[in-house]
């Protein structure tokens, strides 16, 4: 609010809320004005329903969700076993492939044997109908309002759906901001559910949500993420945090057909991070080994004279370290003992 705004709404309200001289608020007159502002006692005794999900917690029903991986890593084949899952719960889901062609589409769909009782409703951008990116949201709201049965949209990838924003400040943070933000306001305004793919920033020194293609405003922006990434010992994890998501990680379950070919994945059972990867369980055999603490330094040299692969040291020490598997003394790592029942 601009100084001369202000001066006019203090004018105009002048007297309109009467101060205790000491120290409360006159609540009746406050609530003429601020209607909408609530206390933390009324906060406390609102009635709202619980947060509501799809598919054991991983996606909430309501909401904006971003969903990256490495080029290759088969983010649109979970996509596919992601749709198969819900469709088979009853689900309506709108699925804009925008980077495949129609005989790719049935291709993927054979494999899954079409599982999906006509409740997947696919589009490429050869449709004749598909709006630019600058439209998608009035695209969407249309479709809602006229069929509120379908609950998820899927875009693959979110590029093609999401409109750049026409505010040019040289601010990347706030760009990605006015981008996502109409999609978040829609999600909840329609309560569906909104999933945009995108692709991790392929460095190899990039980790964890930090890996995510852009920036912190891209990822700030979205209120769930989900991340496709390889644990330490091959397996692929499916990374999940965000404002509605409890953060979690998933196993993800290679189907492979009769033949032996790998058609999609399957959202697996729960990933502990903290001591499951073989490298982080060698890390601390190492260390125990050693009888004395050990830098960085001297644990990669340890792994290169084991021919063991030692680019991941750096981040492997910090989890365990985080979760108290290791303890850190001014750069000097020991490991902590366990605690007996």
């Amino acid at each position: 609010m601009n100084e001369e705004i202000y001066r006019k709404f203090a004018l105009e309200n002048v007297g309109k809320i009467d101060f205790d001289e000491e120290t409360e608020i006159n609540m009746e007159s406050f609530k003429e004005l601020y209607p909408s502002i609530l206390t933390d006692e009324e906060y406390s005794e609102l009635n709202l329903p619980p947060k509501q999900y799809y598919l054991n917690n991983l996606i909430a029903t309501e909401g904006t969700h971003y969903l990256t991986g490495k080029v290759k890593d088969g983010k649109s084949v979970l996509t596919i076993g992601i749709t198969e899952a819900l469709t088979k719960q009853g689900i309506y889901v709108y699925y804009y492939a925008a980077e495949d062609d129609d005989a790719r589409i049935k291709e993927r769909l054979q494999k899954i044997k079409n599982e999906t009782d006509g409740r997947l409703l696919i589009q490429t951008k050869y449709g004749k109908e598909v709006p630019p990116p600058s439209d998608f949201l009035d695209y969407v709201r249309d479709m809602v309002n006229r069929f509120p049965m379908i609950k998820v949209f899927i875009f693959d990838t979110a590029r093609f759906a999401v409109a750049r924003s026409k505010i040019t400040q040289n601010d990347p943070y706030e760009e990605n901001y006015n981008e996502i933000t109409p999609w978040n306001n829609l999600a909840h305004e329609l309560g569906v559910c909104f999933i945009m793919i995108g692709h991790n920033n392929q460095s190899k020194d990039a980790d964890g949500f930090d890996a995510m293609y852009g920036n912190t405003g891209l990822t700030a922006s979205y209120e769930n993420l989900l991340m496709m990434k390889r644990s330490s010992e091959g397996k692929m994890l499916l990374k999940c945090a965000g404002k509605d998501l409890p953060h979690q990680t998933f196993e993800l379950e290679e189907v492979k057909d009769q033949n032996g070919v790998f058609v999609r994945y399957n959202i697996g059972k729960l990933f502990d991070e903290s001591l499951q990867g073989d490298m982080k369980k060698l890390l601390v055999q190492i260390i125990k080994d050693n009888g004395s603490p050990m830098t960085r330094t001297m644990i990669i040299k340890k792994l290169i004279d084991m021919e063991k692969p030692s680019g991941n040291v750096y981040r492997d020490v910090s989890i365990l370290v985080k979760n108290r598997k290791l303890e850190n003394t001014n750069g000097w790592y020991t490991v902590v003992p366990d605690i007996p029942d």
